[in-house]
């Protein structure tokens, strides 16, 4: 089945509605670039596939929301360093064959000195500074954001 809106969003389990189930979702994004914040994991949707099947198999594994755009899929975690991620990728995708920069990837926000502009400028418009080794994904610092993108 192609990849749409409608396919990439888990239902919402039937019973008491907590803030956990209501949370718990895939949702499906149409743009390219993905928007680096906080600390955040970026797989390669093709080699989920290959292992689990689908999102949705992978997805039955874990209790967080994700953001698939086709080709990426990514995760957002607030805490640095992000634990909790990171124990998931150790425990649920190691052991299935995943490799770190090679299959997934984890991205940390670079914080930019809006107040002193003369310093980040240049970053501006250059690679994300911890992507430099891994070859399946581009990415850019601007202004208005930090994006990756699949090569």
């Amino acid at each position: 089945m192609p990849l749409s809106k409608n396919n990439y969003k888990a239902p919402i389990p039937e019973g008491p509605k907590t803030r956990k189930d209501l949370c718990t979702n895939i949702i499906y994004r149409e743009e390219k670039r993905v928007s680096v914040s906080f600390t955040t994991l970026v797989i390669r949707v093709n080699r989920l596939e290959e292992v689990f099947g689908s999102i949705e198999e992978f997805h039955e594994l874990l209790d967080i929301t994700m953001i698939c755009n086709g080709e990426l899929l990514w995760v957002k975690e607030m805490q640095s360093p992000a634990s909790y991620l990171e124990q998931m990728v150790v425990e649920k995708l190691v052991p299935k064959g995943f490799q770190v920069n090679v299959d997934l990837a984890f991205v940390s926000e670079y914080m930019l000195d809006y107040m002193k502009m003369e310093n980040n400028l240049e970053l501006l418009g250059k690679p994300h500074p911890s992507l430099k080794e891994i070859n399946w994904l581009k990415s850019v610092i601007e202004w208005e954001g930090q994006y990756v993108w699949l090569k």
